[in-house]
């Protein structure tokens, strides 16, 4: 028979006060991330860039999202707070008193950050690419039903991802189109469009325009045109395949393209558990800062400035890496690995001031 798992006391007191500031931080995070993207899906309704149908799915997927970042933070966040609680509050002096050392009192935090490392490592490898194919798939969906409807008088609709703009004054009963401005992106060709009509064949995906004048402009050449014409049709149908885009690949697929776009999520994927891991290592630091750092909020602060400029340099190193100006190796690995070298800066320090 197997025994039960016994853990002392301290570990499961240790264990529950981080939870429980955890799960408060995570479920607040998480509402505040909802409300800020379905106001953005919202918003692309509003313009006709998506359609209802899709709106519950696509909040539904980018949520979980979300998560890949807002789990690493929230436990960061969670393990300062209560460690430096129990700093401040001479809990940990107590139990140092009582036999214990810094390693039993560590030890909780570092298994519990494991095992939010490893749910970490299922939400970058499984997860991601699970959500990401499902949101593409959603957008082009939605994408594949854009229709007159979608157009409503003086507002600004895009569409394929921002290649085409289409602008109108007035949409009549039969659904005819006023005053038509259209313009439209192309490699190295910009087009505008004014049409005193238009209308849509759904059916076959053209945009017909009556009475109107075209602008052409090479951005490479520096050339450009002009031409008046009394009709003109515009293929508005997207009949492509759904993009297979990279952050909805499998780690073979990211492995055999090899490209700076490829590594770039191929080295985020992997940074996800070690950064979260670093991040619980780094609290445990944190809460034994120098002295004149004393409240837990100053140190909550500390934790907070901390994860925001690495989230940030990571962004721009990860743009260094995909434009070439950053080698691919160590890429964005390196500020994972500033995780680990700030920490044990920080630890060096403490046991300068500290007897532990």
């Amino acid at each position: 028979m197997y025994k039960k798992l016994k853990l002392p006391i301290l570990y499961k007191y240790i264990i529950i006060e981080i939870i429980k500031p955890f799960l408060f931080i995570l479920l607040l995070l998480f509402l505040i991330m909802l409300i800020f993207s379905t106001y953005e899906f919202l918003q692309k309704i509003a313009t006709g860039i998506l359609t209802k149908s899709v709106l519950l799915p696509l909040i539904f997927f980018k949520n979980i999202l979300s998560l890949e970042v807002l789990i690493p933070l929230s436990f960061f966040l969670a393990c300062t707070l209560v460690l430096s609680k129990m700093d401040d509050s001479n809990e940990m002096t107590a139990i140092l008193s009582s036999g214990s050392n810094s390693a039993k009192v560590f030890k909780p935090v570092i298994m519990l950050t494991i095992i939010v490392a490893i749910f970490a490592t299922f939400q970058g490898f499984i997860i991601r690419p699970w959500a990401y194919k499902n949101i593409y798939y959603l957008e082009f969906y939605s994408k594949r039903a854009f229709d007159i409807s979608k157009i409503n008088p003086g507002h600004f609709v895009s569409f394929e991802n921002g290649g085409k703009i289409v602008y109108a004054d007035e949409k009549t009963k039969d659904n005819i189109l006023q005053n038509v401005f259209l313009q439209t992106k192309s490699d190295n060709t910009l087009e505008l469009i004014y049409a005193k009509s238009g209308y849509i064949n759904n059916e076959s995906g053209l945009f017909i325009l009556r009475d109107g004048t075209m602008y052409l402009y090479n951005t490479q050449t520096k050339k450009e045109s002009f031409a008046k014409f009394e009709t003109t049709y515009i293929d508005i149908s997207n009949n492509e395949a759904v993009e297979y885009k990279t952050k909805a690949m499998s780690i073979s697929e990211l492995l055999q393209k090899k490209t700076n776009v490829s590594i770039v999520e191929l080295e985020w994927r992997i940074t996800i558990p070690f950064m979260t891991f670093f991040l619980g290592l780094l609290s445990t630091a944190l809460s034994r800062s120098s002295p004149r750092i004393k409240r837990r909020s100053q140190k909550l602060i500390l934790a907070i400035l901390i994860y925001g400029l690495y989230y940030n340099l990571y962004d721009v190193v990860e743009e260094w890496v995909k434009r070439g100006l950053f080698p691919a190796l160590p890429g964005t690995f390196s500020l994972t690995a500033l995780l680990l070298v700030v920490y044990i800066y920080i630890k060096i320090k403490n046991k300068k001031e500290y007897l532990y």
